[in-house]
C-alpha cells in the first residue's frame, strides 16, 4: 500500500483533468529550488488522485527519479501505513532498489548503526538519507519522493518531527519532497507551512470554474465509457453533477459509484434520477455530500421498504461506526460485529464513505 504500483488500476486522475495542477508541479520538480511542495486540500479535493497521477508521470521523466512513494491510509487498518516513522525507511529502501550507488552508500550507514531505521525521525534523516545523498551530488537528476495523506498518520507529534526533518535537510544532491494532506493545524503550524522555503499549493483556491470543468470531464469519462447501446443519461445530468459538487471530486465520484453500481440501463437512468433528486444547494464546503449520503441512509432505513431485520442491521453497523469515530473497513467492522464481510447488504452497498479517488 506505501507503493503506487499498489493503488488501483483506476486510481489518479481521468486523462485531461487536473492538467494545470499536474504541470505546476513537474516543472517545480524540475526548475524550483525549493525542497517540499506541499499540497493541501480538504477531505475528498483529489490530493491522492493527483499523488497517483505525478508517480506515473514522473515514473517517466528522463530528468526526474522518482525515489520513493509512500501512501498514509487509515483505512487500510496497516499499523506502518500511519506510523509517520516508517515513512523514512520505506522511502530510502525504494531509493536503493533503483540507485546502485545509494544503495551501497546507504549500505555503509547502515553498518556503522544497523538499528537507524528504529531510532527517532531526527536521527533518521542523517543516517538514512542526508548522508548517503551525497553519493548522488554529482547526478544533474533531482531526486523526489511523494507522501501522501500525511494527515492518516496517528501520532501528530511525529508528524511534525518528519516535517521539521525534512525541511532542514541539508544536502549536495537535489532532492524534493512533494507531500500532501489536508490542512490540520499539526500540520499547518509546522515548517512546511512556510511559503518563503516551501512551494504551496491549496487545491481550495484553484478556480472554481476551472475544478467544475474538471469533474465534468471526470463524470462524463465514467459515464460515456459504459458500453450500452442505449443513451440513459444527458449532458445537462453531467453539467449538473459537476456544479454541485462545489470542488468535491468525492461527491462526484459517490454519485458516479452510485449510478454505475447496476448492469440495466433502465436501473442507471433510475439511480442518476435518483441523486439529481438528493441534491441541494448549500453554501457550506460539505453540504452536497452530507446531503446525498443523507438521502441513502434516509434510503437505507425506511420501513416501507427495509425488512426489520435489514434495518437491524444497519443500525448496529452505523452505531459501530459512531462508536470507533475513526474509519473501518468493511472487514474490520465484519470482525467487530462477528459477521461475514458482505452480511449487512443495505450499508455495503451504499456509496463508497472512504474510497473515492477522483480527480
Amino acid at each position: 500500500m506505501a507503493l503506487h504500483e499498489s493503488q488501483p488500476d483506476d486510481a489518479g486522475c481521468m486523462p485531461g483533468t487536473r492538467l494545470r495542477v499536474l504541470s505546476m508541479i513537474m516543472k517545480w520538480t524540475k526548475d524550483d529550488p525549493k525542497t517540499i511542495f506541499w499540497l493541501a486540500g480538504l477531505a475528498g479535493t483529489g490530493k491522492t488522485s493527483i499523488a497517483v497521477t505525478l508517480c506515473r508521470m514522473l515514473n517517466n521523466e528522463p530528468g526526474v527519479i522518482l525515489g520513493g512513494v509512500f501512501f498514509c491510509s487509515r483505512t487500510a487498518n496497516i499499523v506502518e501505513l500511519t506510523d509517520a516513522r516508517c515513512i523514512l525507511p520505506t522511502l530510502v529502501v525504494a531509493l536503493a532498489e533503483k540507485s546502485p550507488t545509494f544503495a551501497a552508500a546507504l549500505g555503509k550507514e547502515l553498518t556503522v548503526d544497523s538499528r537507524a531505521t528504529l531510532k527517532p525521525i531526527s536521527i533518521q534523516i542523517g543516517s538514512l538519507l542526508q548522508r548517503p545523498l551525497t553519493a548522488l551530488s554529482s547526478s544533474s537528476q533531482a531526486t523526489v519522493f511523494i507522501i501522501d495523506a500525511l494527515d492518516e498518520c496517528s501520532d501528530e507529534k511525529e508528524v511534525k518531527n518528519l516535517l521539521r526533518a525534512i525541511s532542514s535537510l541539508a544536502c549536495e544532491a537535489r532532492v524534493k519532497f512533494i507531500v500532501t494532506s489536508r490542512p490540520e493545524t499539526h500540520i499547518s503550524t509546522s515548517p512546511i507551512s512556510s511559503s518563503d522555503r516551501n512551494s504551496i499549493l491549496r487545491l481550495h483556491t484553484i478556480d472554481t470554474a476551472e475544478v467544475t470543468e474538471d469533474i465534468r470531464l471526470y463524470v462524463d469519462g465514467a459515464f460515456s465509457k459504459q458500453p450500452l447501446d442505449e443513451v440513459w443519461y444527458a449532458g445537462s445530468d453531467v453539467n449538473l453533477i459537476a456544479s454541485r459538487a462545489e470542488g468535491m471530486f468525492i461527491y462526484a465520484s459517490t454519485v458516479v459509484a452510485y449510478v454505475l453500481d447496476t448492469e440495466s440501463v433502465e436501473n442507471r437512468a433510475a439511480r442518476l434520477r435518483t441523486a439529481l433528486f438528493a441534491m441541494k444547494d448549500s453554501k457550506v464546503a460539505t453540504g452536497p455530500l452530507d446531503a446525498f449520503y443523507e438521502f441513502v441512509l434516509m434510503r437505507a432505513s425506511d420501513t416501507a421498504r427495509v425488512e426489520p431485520k435489514e434495518l437491524a442491521d444497519t443500525k448496529q453497523v452505523l452505531a459501530c461506526i459512531l462508536r470507533a469515530r475513526m474509519p473501518l473497513s468493511i472487514s474490520a467492522l465484519a470482525d467487530i460485529l462477528e459477521r461475514k464481510a458482505g452480511c449487512s447488504a443495505r450499508v455495503t452497498a451504499a456509496p463508497p464513505f472512504g474510497s473515492a479517488r477522483a480527480g
